[in-house]
Formats: structure tokens, C-alpha cells, sequence
């Protein structure tokens, strides 16, 4: 009889995973390109970036034990942090699909517009800092890492950006209230430009040369700082 209860219960929740799975696999393959602009991210930057020959060296700082084990946790604790907000807006995305779509005002959404990718960049985030290495009483920084990071950040912007622009079209007013309402992708931070029909507004070439120069910028100034340190190239 439990045996019976038992293969009911996991027979009931693959069915429901199989009929949530067209859902989930439609919010989840667009970000796919994520994976490709991480990976690439080094070959695509070296042309337009200066330092770019650094990118690949190995900043090593000499900590203790102790030092290395509080910053391998609180990396662990933000890895799953990022996961468990994508997780829960993911989560929230499906259901509201399934039952129609709409505007997404409910959970994580309630706070913020964009948590799917606050989730990603928080779990990105640790893989671009302080990484393991051969030597235990070292911790490495790849500055071509840092940069990674930042440029998967900016495609982040610009697709969450990019989106509220085509939000804006199908909700109008609704959208407006919603947004007034929460912050775009930190909480309690109002962050863009007021909607308007300026050459600055969603959808308008301007804005997204001006985030790139931002992105460009900030990369810069990551691989100058860095021409200071004494870099190792470690297989």
C-alpha cells in the first residue's frame, strides 16, 4: 500500500513536470546566449578593449586559512542566493504562463522587475572573483573573468531594458503603474530614464550606444587597474 502511495506521488509529479516542461523550456532557451556571450566574451573583447593581453593572468593574493574559508562561504552563500531568486522567478514565470500570461506583478516580481536577472548575475558572480587554485594558501583573480562578468551584467541591461520597451507596448498604462511601483533590478534603486519620446528612451539606438560606452568604460578601467598588479599565467 505505501508502495502503492509512493509511485502515485512520483508518477503525479513527472506528469506535472511534463506538462509545465513546453513552459519551461520556452522561458529558458532565449538565455541561452548567455552561456555563448560568457565563453566568448574573452575573443570578442581583446579587439576592442586595451590591456587585453592581461585578460588570461592570474592575479595571486597570499591569505590564511581562515581568510581563504569566509571568502569561499560567502561566495557559496551568494551562488546560492542567485540561484534561489532565479529559481523563485522562474518558478513564478511558469505558473503565470500556464494560466494564461499577463503582466508578472506577483512574488519576486512584487519587489523587483527583472529578478531572473539579478539571480544570474548574483550566481555569476563569485566564478569571476576569488578562484581555487593549486596553491592553498593563494586565492587568483582573472582579470579577464571580472570582465566576463561585466559584459554578461550589460547584455542583462539591455535585454531586461529592451523588454520593458515591449512591455510597455502591450500593457501601457498597466505597465507605467507596475513600474512606478517597484525598482528594475535592485531593490529600493529607481534606475532609467522617465518614458518618454526622447532620444534616450526604450527602443532608441542612443540609449544602447551610451549603456555600451558605460560597459566599455567601467572594462577599461578594470584592465589599466590590473596593469599594476603582477600577473601569473598558470595552466
Amino acid at each position: 500500500m505505501e508502495r502503492s502511495r509512493v509511485l502515485t506521488s512520483v508518477l503525479t509529479a513527472l506528469a506535472s513536470f511534463a506538462l509545465y516542461l513546453p513552459v519551461i523550456a520556452g522561458i529558458l532557451t532565449p538565455m541561452v546566449w548567455l552561456l555563448a556571450a560568457w565563453y566568448f566574451a574573452w575573443d570578442l573583447l581583446s579587439v576592442i578593449l586595451p590591456y587585453s593581453s592581461l585578460m588570461s593572468g592570474l592575479w595571486l593574493v597570499n591569505l590564511n586559512g581562515t581568510t581563504l574559508i569566509i571568502i569561499w562561504l560567502v561566495e557559496i552563500i551568494v551562488i546560492i542566493t542567485g540561484a534561489m531568486i532565479f529559481l523563485a522567478a522562474l518558478r513564478e514565470m511558469v505558473t503565470h504562463r500556464s494560466k494564461g500570461g499577463g503582466l508578472i506583478t506577483t512574488g519576486p516580481y512584487s519587489y523587483i522587475r527583472h529578478p531572473q536577472h539579478l539571480g544570474i548575475a548574483l550566481f555569476l558572480l563569485p566564478f569571476s572573483l576569488f578562484q581555487i587554485t593549486s596553491l592553498t594558501s593563494f586565492a587568483g583573480i582573472r582579470p579577464g573573468d571580472i570582465v566576463s562578468w561585466l559584459f554578461v551584467v550589460f547584455l542583462l541591461l539591455i535585454s531586461a531594458d529592451y523588454e520593458e520597451f515591449r512591455l510597455l507596448r502591450l500593457f501601457d498604462n498597466e505597465f507605467i503603474a507596475y513600474r512606478e511601483r517597484t525598482a528594475f533590478i535592485i531593490p529600493r534603486i529607481r534606475l532609467g530614464f522617465p518614458i518618454g519620446t526622447t532620444h534616450l528612451s526604450q527602443g532608441r539606438p542612443l540609449r544602447y550606444i551610451l549603456l555600451f560606452l558605460t560597459f566599455w568604460v567601467l572594462a577599461s578601467l578594470i584592465m589599466f587597474v590590473f596593469s599594476f598588479v603582477e600577473l601569473q599565467w598558470i595552466l
